[in-house]
């Protein structure tokens, strides 16, 4: 069954201290960007021994991409990360699942050494068999009591019949626009919810705001169009109802 995890905690961080480029001139405000990933977005017949490697488009805070990056399915033991410049090679424990396609992204924690977040996450896939999942799912949303697109929002998808509060197939993030997209998920039906998730455990606590789409199960197929339905953004109503009237309306009715 395809599972993702927040991988924070599990990650061992090697290297020296992280490195800083000179400081000096006007402020950088862009965001960092993937200028290259190896083995390259959407490649097959990658070796389950395989190591990843990174490279960003500036210097990056090396502790925000651990809080960011989440891999599908998660693999197995801890994560060990070796940091050269702008480049950061990931090796895994364990080696990967057979004809499995695995979706690594970064969400907004994701900031270069200045501070600058991302605006939207950041993802790429490949395979370890012939084929490559190929699904797509797409959706926005909306906070109806502002009429604003809500930024920033962790989006969970479970397979049917799991449960909400475990570990989700897949996950992303809305970006600045409210807006959010998953490719390279299998062709099926899933479930997906946004969660406020203010302390990152992939579970809907009390008082977390969340968003649901109009249909319960989104089919995710090649051909999926980009429609982006509005999702309701609110919370779980945990008020009690409460008695206003009793009328006695017979001797043996009693209206409530």
């Amino acid at each position: 069954m395809t599972r993702s995890i927040v991988l924070a905690g599990m990650i061992l961080v090697c290297g020296c201290a992280e490195p800083r480029p000179p400081t000096g001139g006007p402020r950088d405000e862009t965001p960092p960007q993937l200028v290259s990933v190896d083995p390259a977005h959407e490649s097959v017949n990658v070796p389950p021994t395989t190591q990843l490697k990174l490279t960003f488009s500036e210097y990056v805070n090396q502790a925000s991409f651990v809080r960011a990056l989440s891999i599908t399915p998660a693999p197995q033991g801890r994560l060990r990360m070796r940091w050269r410049r702008r480049s950061v090679t990931i090796q895994f424990a364990e080696p990967l699942r057979d004809s499995t396609t695995y979706v690594a992204t970064l969400d907004d924690e994701f900031r270069d050494w200045q501070g600058v977040r991302l605006t939207r996450p950041l993802s790429f896939a490949f395979a370890t068999g012939p084929v490559i999942d190929q699904g797509r799912l797409y959706g926005r949303v909306i906070d109806p009591t502002k009429g604003k697109p809500v930024a920033g929002l962790p989006v969970l998808v479970f397979n049917p019949g799991e449960e909400v509060n475990g570990i989700p197939a897949y996950q992303t993030q809305t970006d600045s626009d409210g807006q959010f997209g998953l490719r390279n998920v299998r062709e099926s039906d899933f479930f997906i919810l946004g969660l406020q998730d203010a302390n990152r455990n992939l579970i809907a606590d009390d008082g977390e705001q969340f968003a649901v789409p109009p249909n319960p199960l989104i089919k995710a197929t090649p051909d999926t169009i980009e429609q982006l339905l509005d999702w309701v953004y609110t919370k779980v109503d945990t008020v009690r109802p409460v008695i206003e009237r009793v009328r006695a309306t017979s001797n043996r009715l009693v209206e409530v």
